[in-house]
C-alpha cells in the first residue's frame, strides 16, 4: 500500500469512527423502518454499521486486494443486506 493509500484509509477510518453509534435495539427499530422505505432510517443504519464493516473487511479481505477497494465492495454488500428483509443482521442480536 502506498503512503497515499494509507493516508486515505486512515482518513476514511477516522471519518467512520466519528459517525454516531446506535445501540442494537435502536438500530433494529431503524432497520425495520429502513426496510419499510424510510430513506433517513436506512442512511442512519448504514452509517452506524460502516465502522464494523471496515474492521471486518480489513481482517477478512484477501491480501491481494487493496484495503479501500475491499471496504468499498463490503459497503455495497452492506447496502444490499440492509435492504433485504430476509437477512437478519447478526450485530443486532
Amino acid at each position: 500500500m502506498t503512503k497515499h493509500e494509507d493516508h486515505l484509509l486512515q482518513r476514511y477510518l477516522g471519518d467512520v469512527r466519528a459517525l454516531p453509534h446506535i445501540p442494537g435495539d435502536a438500530l433494529a427499530r431503524l432497520l425495520t423502518k429502513a426496510r419499510d422505505g424510510d430513506e433517513d432510517a436506512e442512511q442512519q443504519v448504514l452509517e452506524s454499521l460502516l465502522e464494523a464493516t471496515a474492521v471486518l473487511t480489513r481482517h477478512l479481505a484477501p491480501a491481494r486486494m487493496r484495503p479501500l477497494d475491499a471496504i468499498q465492495e463490503a459497503n455495497l454488500v452492506l447496502m444490499q443486506l440492509v435492504r433485504d428483509p430476509r437477512v437478519e443482521i447478526p450485530l443486532l442480536r
